[in-house]
């Protein structure tokens, strides 16, 4: 129960959460490359909001 909960013992728990913060890191590096390269005409634009019909109204 207690390896389910807290997760092992070696390697230490600031380990563990350093290496997934290096892992995270490196996804969000080749992510900015990949995304570098886009033109901005390549990028969607914002949703164009559409007029609801008569009667229904939305929440805010």
């Amino acid at each position: 129960m207690k390896l389910r909960l807290l997760g092992p013992a070696e390697p230490a728990s600031q380990e563990r959460f350093g290496a997934a913060v290096r892992a995270l890191c490196a996804a969000a590096l080749e992510h900015r490359a990949r995304t570098a390269g886009r033109l901005p005409a390549d990028v969607p634009g914002q949703r164009q909001t559409r007029p609801h019909p008569a009667g229904v109204t939305t929440r805010a």
